[in-house]
């Protein structure tokens, strides 16, 4: 009887070991997400970089047709020109993660909100602020290397049209 009592405590104390690894885990893989998002915020190329992982597998799918990324330089060449444009993030936040660990691997989603000001031209030659809010979805998959949770694949897609969410100052104030 006290064998059976001993085995049962072991099994409990290996499913709880393993419950608090998971939500660690998810805990860093969080906070992979929130390290990237204010890296692109920042447009800050290197720390954006940091949060993927420096293989020739890894893929980036951007919202944009020609963001597409295959291998560690190439991604690094779409961000390169996608923080060169004209605008300023405003607010760039990950929503709603559901995520899956399986060993070093993990599968996620999440919604991304943001927003950004981008100055323009308007017809009458005097600058204007232009407010877009963009509601995108983020799937990924994550690897880790070395205790580090890294990006191997990420896609975002746009669920909500940029030319309808076109706020003016005028719109804003």
């Amino acid at each position: 009887m006290r064998i059976k009592i001993i085995l049962i405590f072991v099994i409990f104390i290996q499913f709880l070991g393993c419950s608090k690894s998971y939500e660690d885990d998810k805990k860093e893989i969080i906070k992979l997400l929130n390290e990237n998002s204010q890296c692109y915020r920042q447009k800050n190329l290197d720390c954006i970089m940091s949060t993927y992982l420096n293989d020739s597998t890894t893929i980036a799918l951007g919202t944009e047709k020609n963001f597409i990324g295959k291998g560690f330089e190439s991604i690094k060449e779409n961000y390169k020109k996608d923080i060169a444009q004209n605008w300023v993030l405003l607010n760039y936040i990950y929503k709603n993660p559901i995520i899956f660990i399986k060993d070093d691997i993990a599968w996620l989603t999440a919604d991304v909100y943001s927003n950004l000001k981008i100055s323009i031209i308007n017809e009458f030659d005097e600058s204007e602020d232009i407010i877009i809010e963009l509601d995108s979805r983020l799937t990924a998959v994550c690897r880790k290397v070395n205790g580090k949770w890294k990006f191997v694949l990420t896609n975002f897609q746009h669920f909500t049209n940029p030319a309808e969410k076109i706020k003016t100052n005028e719109e804003t104030n």
